[in-house]
């Protein structure tokens, strides 16, 4: 709600006198104020002014939603004849009233506000108590002999797969895991029976390498643009646990980032019917910029927090790092482990770009930005971003690409920081679109989407994609012991 405007009654001082406590001595102020000065009465009106300006803000502000999209029309991909005339961005406009329509708006908690507030929360707030959730854990050993684990809920063994069953993939941020209230808030929601409000899914949470207690057994962490596990977990899901399951994908941050990329890799072969990219950093090059110029708290604060989070990543997992490997790049493990502030930049350009292949870390941030595949998607994805993030800037934000692919919408909010969206009532904002978004879609009858054609196991049991002999996958170790999280004994940063 905008704050109501007015006029406001300015004294009009004679001009023909100097003496200006005279002028205050008529009957209005002496009957209303106690004797002072003309500099005392309008510092008191812009005083009293101003905070109600501030409180009319902070009380009942509720930030408008802007949507990019293209202007070019594409009909809903349903196999359903009568669904598939519809045009998918009307189609999403009549089931998404979060970001569509009157109601379509974020209402943050007053106290906050600002995006620093709304980010900050997110790592320094007590979501132990909340949304807790308990997962089964797969190993898997992947075609260059690194782990990935995956998590599940409801657990394969409490709910056993049915076909038909609407699985959704999830991505996290930068060190997070299955852990993060993030993932949990959205996962809480989307895995809810039908009956209770929910979407009745299943939730895969694939964790990046090293993270959520995840074992590292190569020379290899991960990045930004690394899909080459999702589409090793994406084989080993299609082929080995769900049959005629229909898949959905959610990236958070740096998640986010991956999920976009991966969809615009495949094209016309991604086996997600619809995917949904929340806080996207989309412009890793532009995003380095923003962090490293922006305000003092970006330079400061932030791009020391999330460099100091990889920094603990490597340590913790520093056996897996020696400096001088045969055949491998250079890695300045021990000075870097030693290294006082430590930022993203500093950090990839001594580990991320080395190991990965990588020119620099601007190379990096170039090569593996979601914004250059944005034009390549081709399912519904839709776009969440919060246009007082302080970590992504609005510059970042792909809208040209957009604007060139109907499949894509992009939905910002003024408030809600990086990952934050607390709304009244401590609940968070962006579970409602992915929620009404991700139920669209099922509605729609999405026509069946391909899946990766899958190899006979080799003599070692490793499975192959056909043609991909980089995307591979052996399953090992127990599936049938938990991971409880929520209990906020993570080892690396969370929140973002």
């Amino acid at each position: 709600m905008a704050a109501p405007t007015g006029d406001i009654f300015v004294p009009q001082w004679s001009s023909s006198t100097s003496n200006t406590s005279e002028n205050l001595q008529s009957p209005l102020f002496t009957t209303l104020l106690p004797p002072m000065s003309a500099y005392t009465v309008l510092l008191a009106a812009v005083t009293v002014y101003a905070t109600y300006r501030a409180i009319n803000w902070a009380f009942f502000f509720k930030s408008s939603i802007k949507i990019i999209v293209s202007d070019w029309p594409v009909n809903l991909p349903s196999k359903d004849e009568k669904k598939s005339k519809y045009v998918l961005l009307e189609y999403v406009a009549s089931k998404v009233p979060s970001l569509f329509g009157p109601n379509a708006h974020f209402d943050p908690i007053p106290w906050l506000r600002g995006g620093h507030m709304q980010t900050m929360y997110c790592s320094i707030g007590d979501f132990t108590k909340v949304d807790k959730i308990e997962y089964q854990r797969q190993l898997l050993r992947l075609s260059d002999g690194g782990i990935a684990a995956l998590d599940f809920y409801p657990s394969l063994i409490d709910q056993p797969p049915v076909p038909g069953e609407k699985v959704v993939v999830v991505m996290h941020g930068l060190t997070g895991g299955s852990h993060e209230s993030y993932v949990r808030a959205a996962l809480t929601d989307l895995t809810k029976p039908k009956s209770e409000g929910g979407l009745g899914m299943r939730g895969v949470v694939m964790n990046f390498r090293g993270c959520a207690d995840s074992p590292i057994v190569t020379r290899r962490l991960y990045h930004a643009g690394d899909t080459g596990d999702l589409k090793a977990t994406m084989l080993y899901l299609t082929h080995k646990v769900f049959k005629d399951a229909q898949y959905f994908g959610v990236g958070f941050s740096l998640g986010g980032n991956a999920i976009t990329k991966y969809c615009g890799e495949e094209g016309d072969d991604c086996p997600f019917s619809a995917a949904v990219s929340v806080a996207n950093v989309w412009d890793f090059l532009r995003g380095n910029y923003h962090i490293e110029g922006g305000t003092l708290l970006n330079h400061y604060v932030y791009d020391g927090v999330l460099g100091g989070a990889l920094q603990s990543l490597l340590g913790l997992h520093k056996h897996a790092f020696p400096e001088n490997a045969p055949g491998l790049p250079y890695i300045p493990t021990e000075s870097l482990l030693k290294a006082k502030g430590v930022t993203l930049r500093y950090f990839d350009d001594r580990v991320t770009a080395p190991v990965f292949g990588f020119k620099s870390a601007l190379d990096y941030y170039t090569q593996i930005s979601s914004t250059r595949w944005v034009e390549r998607v081709k399912i519904p994805l839709l776009g969440l971003n919060a246009r007082n993030d302080p970590i992504v800037s609005e510059a970042n934000h792909p809208d040209v690409q957009i604007r060139s692919n109907p499949y894509v919408i992009l939905a910002t909010t003024g408030g809600g920081g990086h990952m934050g969206w607390f709304e009244r009532g401590w609940t968070r904002w962006y579970v409602r679109p992915v929620h009404q978004f991700l139920d669209a879609m099922i509605q729609a009858d999405i026509a069946t989407r391909p899946i990766p054609k899958a190899t006979a196991p080799d003599s070692k049991g490793m499975v192959f994609q056909e043609g991909k002999p980089e995307v591979g996958y052996l399953e090992i170790g127990p599936n049938d012991f938990t991971v409880v999280s929520g209990d906020g004994k993570s080892k690396l940063f969370s929140g973002w």
